[in-house]
């Protein structure tokens, strides 16, 4: 359903690039399309926001000079695979909490059996439990146009990645990130 939805929505060069031309030509293509530095030096605000949060956010990356490797979690590799873990339908009514919804569904047979959730904004969805714990969430909310400062603000999953990099005042949609008209330099 997402995939078709997605696809819905593309751009009819990004549908045909398979068609018309070799896969190295449609790499290089999009690889320039989705350059965030051709969007630092073409001053595109909205991508840049989108992106980045701000020119100013984007400004205060800091270098590779700067970078500090973390250590290893020694835990990861004892940990349980959340994917063979035994789960209860408590375990479902707590994920579906964590993603600022709802699971629906009354009985719970295994991991990949559907059940029925609502996201918060409300829409219903069916999906199975292996295909939540694997990130997957409301397929009317993930496809374009994106509005990652509402989901962020119901969905404490998202929001706990998205804040790092985001400002919990920000208030965007991206309704694409590809123009389909936009001249791509050297193609």
């Amino acid at each position: 359903d997402q995939i078709k939805q997605v696809q819905a929505v593309a751009p009819w060069y990004m549908k045909q690039g398979g068609k018309l031309a070799p896969a190295s030509v449609v790499k290089v293509f999009m690889k320039r399309m989705a350059d965030p530095l051709k969007w630092i030096k073409s001053n595109d605000e909205e991508k840049i926001k989108a992106f980045f949060g701000s020119r100013e956010a984007w400004e205060n990356i800091p270098g590779w000079d700067q970078y500090v490797v973390e250590a290893e979690d020694k835990d990861r590799q004892t940990r349980e695979d959340p994917l063979t873990k035994e789960y209860t339908l408590k375990d479902m009514q707590e994920l579906a909490k964590a993603r600022g919804g709802q699971c629906l569904s009354t009985d719970y047979v295994d991991i990949k059996s559907k059940l029925k959730w609502k996201c918060g904004f409300g829409h219903e969805f069916e999906a199975t439990p292996r295909l939540i714990l694997a990130g997957h969430w409301c397929n009317e909310c993930m496809p374009p146009p994106w509005n990652w400062d509402a989901i962020a603000r119901v969905d404490p999953a998202i929001a706990d990645v998205y804040y790092h990099n985001h400002n919990k005042n920000e208030s965007q949609r991206v309704d694409y990130l590809y123009y389909p008209n936009e001249r791509i330099d050297g193609i």
